[in-house]
């Protein structure tokens, strides 16, 4: 019996030690073909999971030889100064998605990484270092037509990479086409092409909605003017729990966060806000840009009251209104 067992444990390991040579080659290839630059050879690596289509790894494919070889870099190092001079709130969270690509592991030097068997799905996840920007990192692994092929586990749906990839490549345009003088004139076209107002709707009941899909609804809250970098704001903090105090902004709650210049109507995407919906249990703040807010304030009475409709997706979402004191910095 001892024998048959040790027999086993040795093929085991011998048939993952194959696995481990199988991908590691796999990413050899993809390094090669990143340095080569080669868009053809990187998007036969690629695995669709029967949500990509050819054009879809195609342009998966070249967004990772942009960001992972020295396209993004030394477009960067160039324009660097125009970057900073030029940039742009209504499109920050288009261009933020190039850190999504920045992060993703150097194939060609994979660091020791597990192998997970999880939902007819192989998941290559990479070891847990707090001192990596690689922690934790994984990726699909599968075979198509007899290839060994990856992708990473939670990359976009193909609508949203064709979006990206066609908005980053213009974006790009806007400082390699033209000249300083007509590049805020290309930047509002370029805002007019891929920044659309919100469609979301207001309700007239008081203010409710999901975070990280326990059900939220408006108990209390509070409003302050503060400075940021210099800048003064409009801080509104919703809670779903009713404070002891007045002004107490230091609840451990589920709360919306709202931050902005001045009282007034704002869509989000269309002026380059965003909403921060706290989720207390996991201490994470969830970025919201789908929505608007409208708010007034009304110094004499110390209330700052209005209506609010915001969506990151169906287990995070608030909307209706909301009446909170207006604070005293004192307070």
């Amino acid at each position: 019996m001892k024998t048959r067992i040790s027999t086993l444990i040795l093929f085991f390991l011998c048939l993952t030690s194959v696995k481990a040579q199988q991908y590691n080659q796999l990413f050899s290839e993809a390094s090669e073909a990143v340095k080569n630059q080669n868009t053809q050879k990187l998007q036969g690596l690629l695995l669709t999971q029967d949500s990509y289509s050819e054009e879809g790894t195609k342009a998966l494919a070249e967004l990772i030889i942009e960001f992972k070889s020295t396209g993004f870099d030394n477009f960067q190092a160039e324009y660097k100064d125009a970057l900073k001079k030029h940039r742009d709130n209504r499109i920050s969270f288009m261009v933020f998605q190039i850190f999504g690509f920045k992060a993703m592991p150097p194939f060609g030097e994979m660091p020791e990484y597990s192998i997970i068997e999880k939902d007819d799905k192989t998941i290559l996840k990479l070891k847990e270092d707090k001192e990596s920007m690689y922690s934790g990192y994984e990726f699909v692994v599968g075979k198509e037509n007899g290839t060994l092929k990856f992708i990473p586990a939670k990359m976009q749906k193909e609508e949203d990479i064709a979006e990206f990839y066609e908005f980053y490549f213009d974006w790009k345009k806007v400082f390699t086409e033209n000249p300083d003088e007509k590049r805020k004139e290309a930047l509002d076209a370029l805002v007019a092409k891929y920044v659309k107002p919100t469609t979301l709707t207001y309700a007239d009941s008081p203010a409710s909605g999901k975070i990280n899909g326990s059900d939220w609804v408006i108990k209390g809250g509070m409003a302050k003017k503060r400075t940021s970098f210099g800048k003064e704001k409009i801080s509104i903090t919703l809670f779903n729990v009713a404070p002891e105090k007045e002004c107490n902004q230091f609840l451990n709650a589920d709360k919306v966060m709202i931050s902005l210049p001045e009282a007034g109507e704002y869509d989000l995407a269309l002026t380059g806000n965003n909403i921060t919906l706290y989720d207390s249990e996991n201490n994470k703040n969830k970025m919201v840009r789908d929505g608007k807010v409208k708010f007034e304030i009304d110094e004499g009475k110390q209330m700052v009251t209005g209506i609010i409709t915001v969506k990151l997706d169906d287990d995070n979402f608030v909307n209706g209104t909301f009446g909170v004191p207006f604070c005293t910095e004192k307070q």
